[in-house]
């Protein structure tokens, strides 16, 4: 053999000798000292109860205490004695207890075992999470509600003035003001009350902040009809808005994102908003060709756009208070007055930067009502897919809480100018006695004042006949006065 090679069988056997002494001293994993049954308690449907076993290999085990990191959201019911095992086996003592999902969210079990003399023997910790039983009533809300906002949509189809959109788009200064609300103003309001009112809850600032960021909802046309603003200035902004969602929301998130949540990994749901735009174009292109080529059909539709946004708001807040209901055991103070703040503050910039700007003021409540209005169903996928449940559940009430809340202020408003519509005719009708009094006493024929009554309060229906006055007697003398005396 040449020396060469003895040189390679040598360091061969050195490699070979220096692994094996390295395996000889690695130590083996430590066996826990308590082991359970199951493994953990992740993902919990809210409601249920689990039993759980624990087994040890420690010597002198009299007794087990069991503690709970979070009491609200799971509960152990029943603990059972100190059983000891002699049946040849390494487990010498094993023990069950009862573990109820009481609500959404993280907890951890601690088993402590302990001698006659109160001595900390050995810990063994038991993961939990409880997420949501009814699921599928969320997912049955928001596709029932979606195909509801596209009939809307038909609707308000049928009444866009092609015309008009055409000069809004030619002077787009609406639009624009619109725009730089929605994903300027709307953004970094929403990142304020991430950093003050909910300080210190990962979380909730995540959620809202990814609420701010989204485009407008579906349901700002709707609410735009209701409140008399500019209805086919609302169609382009929502148009625009979705386009600009493409560039403007990753941009937001991949910006602030990471400062709220650090090592988050954030997805874009892009499919999601292109649907948003195939559910808006869709329907109100079928509602322009019904306008179009079956006009008849067409007024009848506008007639029921009114009523049938009423009955789409009454289902969004019935079927949605029942789909989220888990959130009103969640709401405190802070996601109250949060969940408030963001649509509010959205209304109150596009309404002063709409009047600011000098649009008109049905533009102005156009604009006021795209800032105010997300799409929080963007904002719910997000933090499905960023976090994982229950904390993906426990986020998702800001934005559910936030869709809940958002029409409150529109509601007051729109009560607030029904009021003062019912005011304003019953003063015009007090303004129009007013001045039937004053000619009657300018001619000096009071009684001018029954015939002018009586004239308003019979009004023909249409396609009816009015019966000729009769000339042989006249029931009200007052009724056939001139101005010429015979």
């Amino acid at each position: 053999m040449t020396h060469r090679g003895c040189l390679l069988l040598m360091l061969l056997a050195a490699v070979t000798s220096s692994s094996v002494a390295e395996e000889a001293t690695t130590p083996e994993p430590a066996t826990p000292a308590v082991l359970f049954t199951p493994g953990n308690l992740l993902k919990m449907p809210l409601d249920d109860v689990y039993d759980v076993v624990w087994t040890t290999t420690l010597l002198d085990v009299s007794q087990v205490v069991i503690n709970v990191t979070d009491e609200s959201v799971i509960t152990v019911l029943v603990e059972s004695e100190v059983i000891g095992i002699f049946d040849g086996t390494n487990v010498t003592y094993s023990g069950t207890f009862n573990v109820s999902a009481d609500f959404i969210g993280v907890s951890t079990i601690t088993v402590q075992l302990l001698d006659a003399q109160d001595k900390v023997l050995g810990t063994g910790e038991l993961e939990a999470s409880v997420i949501l039983r009814y699921q599928k009533l969320v997912s049955i809300f928001s596709t029932s509600l979606g195909v509801l906002v596209a009939l809307v949509n038909v609707t308000i189809g049928s009444t866009i003035n092609l015309e008009l959109v055409k000069n809004i788009i030619k002077r787009p200064v609406g639009p624009i003001v619109g725009l730089f609300c929605q994903y300027v103003c709307m953004p970094l309001v929403a990142f304020g009350l991430s950093q003050t009112v909910f300080a210190g809850t990962p979380v909730f600032q995540l959620a809202v902040f990814l609420t701010g960021c989204c485009p407008g909802g579906g349901q700002s046309n709707m609410w735009t009809h209701l409140l008399g603003g500019n209805l086919d200035m609302s169609i382009v902004m929502t148009f625009v808005s979705t386009i600009m969602a493409f560039v403007a929301l990753p941009a937001w998130v991949l910006l602030l994102g990471p400062v709220i949540v650090r090592g988050a990994t954030f997805s874009i749901p892009f499919g999601d908003i292109a649907m948003l735009l195939v559910t808006l174009i869709g329907p109100c292109f079928i509602g322009l060709l019904i306008q179009r080529f079956l006009p008849r059909i067409s007024e009848y539709v506008k007639m029921g756009l009114t009523p049938f946004s009423i009955f789409v708001l009454l289902y969004t807040i019935a079927f949605g208070c029942a789909s989220y209901r888990y959130i009103f055991s969640v709401m405190n103070t802070k996601i109250i007055l949060g969940s408030l703040a963001l649509p509010f503050i959205g209304y109150f910039l596009g309404l002063i930067l709409g009047l600011v700007f000098r649009q008109p003021r049905k533009d102005a409540v156009a604009i006021s009502i795209e800032t105010g209005i997300q799409n929080n169903t963007i904002a719910i996928f997000m933090l499905n897919v960023t976090l994982v449940a229950p904390l993906s559940t426990l986020g998702i009430v800001i934005p559910a809480t936030v869709f809940l809340f958002t029409p409150i202020p529109l509601v007051i408003v729109g009560f607030g100018r029904l009021g003062y519509r019912y005011y304003k005719s019953r003063k015009s009708g007090k303004v129009d006695m007013a001045m039937d009094n004053v000619e009657a006493e300018q001619n000096g024929k009071p009684d001018t004042i029954v015939a002018t009554m009586s004239s308003r309060s019979s009004v023909a229906a249409p396609g009816s006949q009015v019966e000729a006055p009769h000339k042989n007697g006249i029931d009200n003398p007052a009724a056939d006065l001139s101005d010429n005396p015979t």
